[in-house]
């Protein structure tokens, strides 16, 4: 079942990979068939895509969100409440979160679809926020966003790589299936799908 919703999805994938493609061309402002006018006797001088953009994300993500928490009505949650609030605010600086927001809405722009991945780093002992670029990601076909802007999908993938010495450590189970894939060459980088359901990650 997981192989056949895998197949609809990079289906999905490839057939948005021309559109991704085109629009990348047109903020980079590469000349095309699709940027000139008489053939191509005058490339358009002006790039109206990338200015629309570039223009566009400084304003959407001129000032972080502004966190709202609730603790109750008591004297106690409302204070716990400010606590949490600062600390949010604090915390939005520490991780660059507005450039994360205008790297993923650059990305929704030219995309179709802009990713953030909300996670914890062990090695920091923090969360992190980061944006995925949508080509690495798997969505369910099925799906559909609802009207209050939930994805609905069974799954969420993403291709992801990592060094087979890593790929080792973290599954020492799966050690001699990933030394023979890479020849004992633990430098190598190997590929895999981190996939994501309402009840798992594996």
């Amino acid at each position: 079942a997981l192989k056949t919703r895998y197949e609809a999805s990079s289906e999905g994938n490839t057939n948005l990979d021309k559109v991704r493609k085109e629009n990348f061309q047109y903020w980079k402002g590469q000349p095309n068939s699709l940027l000139t006018l008489w053939g191509d006797k005058r490339p358009l001088a002006d790039n109206v895509i990338f200015e629309a953009i570039e223009t566009l994300l400084p304003i959407a993500t001129k000032k972080n969100p502004e966190p709202v928490v609730d603790a109750g009505m008591t004297e106690q949650g409302k204070a716990l409440a400010e606590d949490v609030r600062k600390m949010l605010i604090a915390k939005a600086d520490e991780l660059r979160l507005k450039l994360v927001l205008k790297k993923g809405a650059r990305h929704w722009t030219m995309n179709r679809i802009g990713v953030w991945k909300v996670g914890w780093n062990d090695v920091i002992g923090d969360i992190v926020v980061q944006s995925v670029r949508p080509d690495k990601i798997l969505l369910d076909s099925k799906a559909i966003i609802s009207d209050n802007l939930e994805y609905t999908g069974e799954f969420i993938g993403e291709n992801r790589y990592d060094m087979a010495s890593v790929l080792i450590q973290r599954f020492p189970k799966k050690a001699e299936e990933i030394k023979e894939k890479c020849n004992g060459a633990l430098g190598t980088r190997m590929g895999y799908i981190e996939w994501w359901t309402p009840q798992y990650l594996f």
